[in-house]
């Protein structure tokens, strides 16, 4: 096959996004797509090949897995174990049995599988993932496992019957891909079926007959390159998390990169430009600054506990390409180049690479992150604990008609209040069931994920259906009302709803209509006319709305923070304070929720733990010396939830007289 240098440029306009998108330069937001430019030029360059061997009678899949194996393994196994030191001296316990496992899923190409049933692409858990981008390593070796056998089953058939057959797949592969969101959107983005598609299209366009450029002419060659090129651009700047994808939103890219490969010659501006030996360089890194850049950034994350600054980003693109550099020269080309590492020295080394890495992984799992390692007070690391109290009333499966969806807070009797929301609203358990003991006042309380306190809105979560937000809002309704319950407390991550977390990309979006619009302005407006509808409802049975406030939400990993304000075997609270979030940042996340709860509910009465957690007017504090208040970023632990024992104990006395004859 013809080497075309514009190809390895086209590479670069696909690593460079990535790169910076998981660097946190907001201005690329669908930076992601990069991947998908790898995945169509993965398929055509792969289907060239496999084309030329069936039909000149020397293709052979050990060969073929050979290639695949030289391509692909040496430099991973470099990245991997640069990354299993670094992890062991850096990670929790929880974060190095969750890393044992990626080393598993990367041993055995399936880390794709492994990142969807552990979270999405763009949660903020992802973030702190040394091997997450393995997953599209695993789609395309998945790919690879049943695709040259294909092709050559088609082939029997006929060339044009080969046609016809990936077309057929890649249309069932899209298919899927779209009707996949928003209810499998995790599942559509990781998994190969949804993901096919993009392989295809570029095996497809790999069968064009070569003169298609002379046919189309040289004018329209260059108009064709350059609009493939302008939509390409337009999805790495216009894209992000909101977006489709991949789904038929993302054809913008896939065609745009497909136009780039069919229409790009000698004589095309994209040509030149994408020829440029700059482009061309980093496009021969491009592999290896894939493999590099993700550990690198998150170690970082790891190592510095706040927001990365812009100079520090740019360090880390810069020591990516130097990386690269260094794994391209020295590693990835001795090994394609069978006169310097023979076959059987790639096959052992390979077998004996996956073999070891999955080892590492298991040994890792099977100690649970050797929590002796990180030398974290017992008490400290106790504090990272979430609460249990009511779990088996919160989150379960068909919440909303369950049997077992309330439980019990307090002391014994009838109910003189209930504590109804998200997980923040759980969170709030042990605090409320320490107080209402104390006070003689017995409760209840019932919550869902993602299910804000609510009436007559709708959660737009994939799961709507099985756990139906609306309809459990509608039963604590009932439940107040036929229980004659006082008071409820209303409590969840409020900005959740309205603006999706510091960075925006972090939304639960709410609606007014079961198949509402998923966008920020219709969740607010559904957010507003919800709390109208909630305080008149309750009103309406005789309840009164006390409304608790959010907790303030760290800006990185709590657990990061406290490992990190370690210091002789005790927390220094001068780093505590310097990296938790400013008082400043809390409120203007805050800002918006505040100004509804004022003007739609001016004289519903309020409880503010962020007080308790606010050093001045300057920090809201992570921890104290004993341990962390927070088990992530906006969640209280059981530890932190105690620190508003007196709070909540202060607005529960007020109910004992219910409770006396």
């Amino acid at each position: 096959m013809k080497y075309r240098p514009e190809i390895d440029g086209l590479r670069a306009v696909a690593v460079l996004p990535v790169v910076f998108f998981h660097a946190g330069l907001g201005a690329l937001q669908g930076g992601f797509v990069g991947v998908d430019i790898f995945f169509v030029i993965s398929g055509y360059l792969i289907t060239s090949i496999l084309i030329r061997e069936y039909q000149t009678n020397t293709f052979s899949i050990v060969g073929f897995y050979e290639r695949r194996a030289r391509r692909l393994l040496p430099a991973l196994f470099v990245v991997v174990a640069f990354c299993i030191p670094i992890a062991w001296k850096l990670l929790l316990p929880s974060e190095f049995v969750d890393f044992g496992q990626s080393l598993v899923g990367v041993a055995t190409f399936s880390s794709n599988i492994l990142f969807w049933r552990e979270s999405g692409y763009f949660d903020v858990s992802a973030e702190l993932k040394p091997l997450l981008h393995t997953w599209s390593l695993a789609v395309e070796e998945q790919f690879y496992i049943v695709f040259p056998l294909l092709l050559g089953l088609l082939l029997r058939f006929g060339k044009a019957w080969m046609v016809v057959g990936l077309a057929l797949f890649a249309f069932v592969s899209l298919t899927l891909a779209q009707f996949a969101h928003p209810e499998y959107s995790s599942a559509s983005f990781y998994l190969l079926p949804t993901r096919m598609w993009e392989l295809l299209l570029g095996a497809l366009i790999s069968q064009l007959p070569p003169t298609i450029v002379q046919r189309v002419g040289a004018s329209w060659a260059q108009v064709l390159s350059l609009l493939g090129l302008g939509m390409v651009i337009y999805a790495i700047f216009a894209f992000n998390h909101q977006t489709s994808h991949p789904a038929l939103p993302t054809l913008v890219p896939v065609i745009g990169t497909c136009m780039i490969i069919t229409f790009t010659v000698d004589g095309t501006w994209v040509g030149r430009f994408l020829s440029w030996r700059p482009m061309v360089v980093i496009g021969l890194l491009s592999y290896s600054a894939y493999l590099w850049h993700q550990p690198l950034i998150v170690f970082t994350k790891h190592l510095i506990p706040r927001e990365l600054t812009l100079d520090v980003t740019f360090v880390l693109v810069v020591l990516t390409f130097a990386c690269a550099y260094v794994s391209w020269r020295f590693v990835e080309r001795p090994f394609r180049s069978k006169g310097k590492v023979s076959s059987r020295t790639v096959m052992v080394l390979s077998m004996s690479g996956l073999f070891a890495l999955a080892g590492t992984g298991v040994l890792g799992y099977l100690k649970g992150g050797s929590p002796e390692r990180t030398g974290l007070p017992g008490y400290v690391a106790a504090s990272f604990e979430r609460t249990q109290a009511g779990s088996s009333c919160f989150s379960a499966s068909q919440i909303h008609v369950s049997e077992s969806w309330l439980c019990d807070v307090g002391s014994e009797g009838a109910p003189q209040f209930a504590l109804f929301g998200d997980s923040h609203a759980r969170s709030l358990l042990p605090a409320f069931e320490e107080a209402a003991r104390s006070s003689g006042v017995s409760g209840v309380f019932a919550g869902s994920v993602g299910c804000i306190p609510f009436q007559q809105v709708y959660a737009l979560r994939p799961d709507q259906d099985e756990r139906n937000c609306r309809q459990l809002n509608e039963r604590m309704l009932d439940a107040v009302r036929s229980g004659h319950i006082p008071r409820v407390y209303l409590a969840a991550r409020w900005t959740y709803y309205t603006e999706g977390g510091y960075s925006g990309n972090d939304w639960s979006y709410l609606s007014l209509s079961k198949d509402g619009s998923r966008s920020p302005e219709a969740s607010r407006e559904a957010f507003r006319q919800g709390l109208q509808r909630t305080v008149e409802a309750y009103q309406a049975v005789g309840a009164e709305v006390v409304l608790i406030e959010q907790v303030p939400q760290q800006l990185v990993d709590p657990r990061r923070i406290v490992k990190n304000s370690l210091s002789k075997g005790s927390l220094d609270l001068a780093a505590v304070e310097r990296y938790s979030v400013p008082v400043s940042r809390h409120q203007a996340l805050q800002q918006r929720v505040t100004r509804i709860f004022n003007e739609e509910e001016p004289n519903v009465r309020r409880l503010d733990p962020s007080s308790l957690f606010c050093i001045g007017k300057r920090t809201c504090m992570a921890s104290d010396t004993f341990g962390s208040f927070y088990y992530d970023e906006d969640h209280l632990s059981e530890y932190g939830a105690r620190k508003l024992v007196a709070l909540v104990n202060s607005s529960l006395v007020e109910l004992k007289p219910f409770s006396e004859p």
